[in-house]
């Protein structure tokens, strides 16, 4: 999905002529009949109402109906009044409304759905994709429009200095765009655009006050899950009616007339309704797990995948490794049982659960075929299965498992596929680098398994753990609201985690204002020092590479201190608020790349732990719950208490910290070692012509040593995903999207 979004204004027209032809390409217009929202989308990513001159779109993921956007549109009050009455419509989506020539343009907190804007022949555009606005500013330049920003529309090199920062760089360097001029909405925010061209951003979203106790957040959380699920569940029974309509009009007449396949018209439009398929990842993650069981639920087809067993050979990888096989088998065992005990019965009381069930009839078309060798798992018995054998939709009354063997599927490193030229989509998400780019090619992998199985959209448990696991900063927020607790909770912390008395009174009493931190950050800063977090950090600081360049050091030093020197606002008051919201925002940022990466293949990638209602619903936990010893996930164990069964809720093995989407537990510093070094070959012949090194970023020289060392760094593992994955995204450009050189590239040309 890619569109515009463009003020009732003469110069849309002209705008709208500089973009590049393409038969496909939708459009919204205001009531002028100018051109209002153009770009490219499937017929279940959007639902559109109009009232009068009123108009309000969603484009993404939501479980609403075009009467219910129309009763929305009918209220009282302006944009704002609208955009209130739509912040409680289960999803994840852009908000775009329009009255009266002004418009109100909405993404959400995880910037799953993230908007940029940029100011184009004298007006302001807002898009999806700032490649789009970076396109659409150096083809108006061409015409002869009037000129933006200088350097708009090319490669900003600063802002690659930032991204060799690992993990990540702080929140406001975070949103700052790889393009010249092409800033993002804050999260947070909304953007207006006036019919004179100009535009307005507010704040309209502040973190709730921690203050719920766990059973009523957890009903909260459960409610917020439920209808999360429900609104992916409702898109892929659109995406069915889509395919079958189309189905039933390429293979048979309007008179009814039998297809090739011997099927009417009348029986494929009966078997694209009502259904679509769904596919999940499951493993031991408790968020993995509930996204499963909360998929069953409902009316659509499941399809379930996991990684089979990842460590040869013995020692205490196997073991891991077996133990998740094991706990994912028997998770899959109880999701096929084609009768299980209505999912209603057992679920835990609240005044929020909503009554009645909902009937789950599975689709099997029995037409495709899988290409790879897997293990599917029906009726308990898993075997490996030929193309010729295998079916491709789950079964009536039962989820089809997919236990995809490691040795079958790319390792991490694997170098990415060749570019698709063809199309709009590559190897890489042409808005930014793979924050997911060390497991690019596994998901790839999957992505295409599930589609051939009949998926068109797979859940992810991405922000379970941003969300629900135990944050150490959430200490140092407590003791600011109860002492006494926050001191008990640091006791037993101290004694567990064997933090020593000077942590323990730094963690709760500790820390600086945000931007004192920010500024604080740049001055730690240097080459191979690596990301440490105090646990009264408002986040982790950042490290650089061991091959980054002094120069790119410096301009990233420069870049935070700016930033620190323009007094941002953190997220709330507290540390933990911040924290968590941050996290949600970086995991929003590598769901949104893995969603352009699997584009290709037609499948959407949706993180419904990352929604609006569940992030609000996860911070209104009271601070002394979130922070209990001993218990996992505590609100997310107890939300999802009668939807998982209690043989496995929250009883697998734990997957390493920060293992991310689609990717396998127990992923330690062993496999970094053996996946990097299956893949050593192809980095570092990216070291012969660097676009990094040519650009003054990185030493060349070190990066290849760090490379090919039998004896790595040990930041290196962390340190190279963001570098490889920037270098990358540099070679996938187009030459004319890249910057000429300019004075204010750091070092550029220099080795």
């Amino acid at each position: 999905m890619d569109f515009l979004v463009l003020p009732d204004h003469p110069a849309s027209d002209a705008l709208v002529r500089c973009l590049p032809a393409s038969p496909s390409r939708h459009a919204f217009h205001h009531p002028s009949g100018r051109p209002w929202v153009v770009g490219h989308w499937s017929p279940d990513e959007v639902l559109t109402a109009e009232a009068g001159p009123r108009r309000i779109a969603l484009l993404g993921t939501a479980s609403a109906t075009p009467d219910a956007l129309t009763r929305l549109l009918h209220g009282p009050g302006h944009l704002d009044g609208i955009g209130e009455r739509a912040r409680h419509l289960p999803g994840s989506y852009f908000l775009l409304t329009a009255v009266d020539g002004d418009l109100r343009c909405q993404g959400d907190l995880a910037t799953v759905r993230q908007l940029h804007h940029a100011r184009i022949g004298g007006v302001t555009v807002a898009g999806n994709r700032p490649q789009d606005l970076a396109a659409l500013a150096r083809g108006a330049a061409l015409a002869g429009l009037p000129l933006g920003a200088p350097g708009i529309g090319f490669v900003d090199e600063e802002s690659l200095a930032l991204r060799l920062l690992f993990p990540f760089p702080p929140l406001p360097l975070t949103l700052r765009p790889l393009w010249h001029s092409v800033p993002a909405v804050p999260p947070g925010h909304h953007l207006t655009l006036y019919a004179n061209g100009r535009h307005a951003l507010t704040r309209w979203w502040r973190p709730p006050e921690p203050e719920v106790p766990l059973e009523r957040a957890a009903e909260a959380v459960r409610q917020a899950l439920t209808d999360a699920v429900a609104a992916r569940a409702a898109r892929a029974r659109r995406q069915a009616a889509a395919a079958g309509a189309d189905g039933a009009d390429a293979a048979a007449g309007a008179n009814g007339t039998a297809g090739a396949n011997g099927t009417s018209r009348a029986d494929q439009m009966d078997r694209g309704k009502g259904h679509g398929t769904l596919s999940v990842g499951l493993s031991a993650d408790t968020a993995a797990t509930g996204l499963c069981f909360l998929a069953a639920r409902e009316d659509v087809g499941l399809i379930t995948t996991s990684w089979g067993d990842r460590t040869p050979g013995g020692g205490h990888g196997a073991t891991a490794s077996a133990d998740g096989t094991t706990w994912t088998d028997r998770t899959a065992a109880l999701l096929r049982a084609p009768e299980r005990p209505h999912p209603r019965e057992h679920e835990a009381p609240g005044p929020r659960a909503r009554n009645g069930a909902r009937t789950r009839n599975g689709t099997d078309n029995g037409t495709r075929r899988v290409k790879a060798k897997i293990k599917v798992k029906v009726g308990g018995q898993g075997r490996g299965k030929s193309r010729a054998e295998e079916p491709s939709g789950p079964p009536h009354g039962g989820a089809t498992h997919l236990s995809l063997p490691y040795a079958d599927a790319p390792t991490w490193y694997a170098p990415p596929p060749p570019p698709v030229r063809t199309g709009r989509t590559g190897h890489t998400d042409p808005a930014a680098p793979l924050a997911a780019f060390r497991e690019a090619a596994r998901l790839l992998h999957r992505s295409r398994l599930v589609a051939e199985h009949g998926s068109r959209l797979h859940l992810d448990g991405a922000g379970g753990d941003e969300l629900f696991a135990h944050r150490t900063v959430a200490l140092n927020s407590l003791a600011r609201r109860d002492p006494q607790a926050a001191a008990r909770r640091a006791w037993t912390a101290h004694h567990l985690c064997g933090w020593t008395a000077p942590e323990t009174l730094r963690t709760l009493f500790g820390g600086r204002p945000y931007d004192r931190w920010l500024a604080g950050s740049a001055r730690r800063l240097s080459a191979g020092a690596g990301p440490r977090n105090t646990g009264a950090d408002w986040e982790t600081v950042p490290g650089m590479p061991p091959w980054a360049h002094p120069d790119a050091v410096a301009t990233v030093r420069r870049l935070l201190r700016e930033a620190a020197a323009e007094r941002p606002e953190p997220f709330g008051p507290l540390r933990s608020q911040h924290e968590t919201v941050r996290a949600a925002i970086r995991a929003g940022e590598t769901v949104r790349g893995i969603g352009a990466l699997t584009a290709p293949y037609h499948v959407g990638y949706e993180a419904p732990f990352l929604d609006d209602a569940v992030i609000e619903a996860a911070l209104a936990l009271h601070l002394a719950d979130r922070t209990r010893a001993g218990v996992h996930q505590p609100l997310l164990t107890r939300a999802l208490r009668g939807i998982v069964p209690d043989g496995v809720l929250g009883r697998g093995p734990r997957p390493a910290p920060g293992a991310g989407p689609g990717t396998v537990p127990h992923t330690g510093p062993r496999a970094h070692r053996d996946a990097f070094s299956a893949h050593r070959d192809d980095p570092s012949a990216l070291c012969d012509d660097s676009l990094l090194a040519e650009r003054g970023l990185i030493h060349p020289g070190l990066l290849r040593h760090h490379l090919t060392s039998r004896r790595p760094h040990p930041h290196t593992p962390h340190a190279l995903p963001p570098t490889l994955a920037t270098e990358y995204w540099l070679r996938a450009l187009a030459p004319s999207d890249a910057t000429t050189p300019s004075p204010s590239a750091p070092g550029r040309h220099r080795r």
